[in-house]
């Protein structure tokens, strides 16, 4: 109920007072309450101001890890469909190993004799070898021959020379025995030892002529028939050989997915003919050199 003035006036000042001190001290709670209000306000609005900061970072970080996941996913994709090629490729190779695989074992199967063919190889082409190996030292020897013919040569150009110098002495065994008594005994005699030196040395070098000259024919007729026939004998065996390795090369190197055949040649086992006459050409090579070597050291020691 509202008071009229009258009513004011009779309750007195101090009332009112009392009443405006009440009143200014509610004011006062209010505008503490007030402040503190506008206070909190403004800190929430820094707070709202922060998180929407936070907020606007996390989403532009979020943004950033989408596109790098969205690369990821296009790399991890290309990665997988590298895989995948991968996969096929090797799944390919398995299947081409199990067919190199089982025509292998086919060939093997087709070809048991295999091992020994090639083996039979092997040894012919060390046989070939062995045989270069005694062309080589028969060209040496030809090249000896032909510094044994130069030996010959200046051994019949000193048997010239001896020849002249006899000629010379039996002029002077004339002309001593024309003289008669002129000269000394002494002097006779060495004209005559001397004569007989150079008949004894004309003697030797002719006898050495000769024979090394015979020798020399007689080692060219014989190496000129070894030669032809190991020329024979390699001609057969290279013609043999490459048929065959040729033959074994083409079946293993065949060997791939789209083959349906494995191509064997057999060759006709080497018979021991031939073993004979190659072991012969080796013996009668070796019995050659140890010739060309005695030779040598007798030239040596003579």
């Amino acid at each position: 109920m509202t008071a009229n003035p009258e009513q004011l006036l009779q309750v007195g000042y101090p009332a009112l007072e009392e009443a405006l001190g009440q009143l200014k001290a509610h004011n006062q709670g209010l505008e503490q309450f007030i402040e503190e209000l506008v206070a909190e306000l403004g800190r929430l609005s820094d707070e709202f101001q922060r998180r929407s900061h936070e907020a606007s970072q996390a989403a532009a970080q979020h943004a950033v890890d989408a596109d790098a996941a969205a690369q990821s996913s296009a790399e991890l994709a290309q990665l997988r469909e590298t895989i995948s090629h991968r996969e096929q490729s090797l799944a390919a190779a398995e299947l081409q190993l199990a067919a190199a695989r089982a025509e292998a074992e086919q060939y093997k199967a087709q070809s048991g004799s295999s091992a020994a063919d090639l083996a039979q190889i092997a040894e012919m082409q060390n046989r070939n070898a062995e045989l270069e190996r005694q062309l080589r030292d028969s060209a040496a020897a030809q090249r000896e021959l032909e510094e044994s013919r130069g030996e010959i040569a200046h051994l019949k150009q000193q048997l010239a020379a001896v020849k002249i110098e006899l000629l010379d002495a039996q002029q002077q065994f004339e002309r001593g025995v024309s003289y008669g008594e002129g000269h000394e005994e002494d002097e006779f005699v060495e004209l005559e030892d001397e004569l007989a030196r150079v008949r004894s040395r004309a003697a030797e070098l002719t006898a050495t002529v000769d024979r090394q000259q015979r020798e020399i024919a007689a080692e060219r007729a014989e190496w000129s028939t070894e030669l032809k026939s190991m020329r024979t004998l390699l001609e057969r065996q290279s013609g043999a050989l490459p048929t065959r390795a040729v033959a074994a090369d083409e079946s293993l190197s065949s060997t791939s997915v789209g083959t349906n055949t494995v191509v064997r040649e057999t060759a006709p086992p080497r018979s021991l003919g031939t073993e004979k006459v190659v072991d012969s050409v080796l013996a009668q090579f070796a019995k050659l050199q140890r010739d060309i070597n005695r030779r040598r050291t007798n030239g040596q020691n003579r």
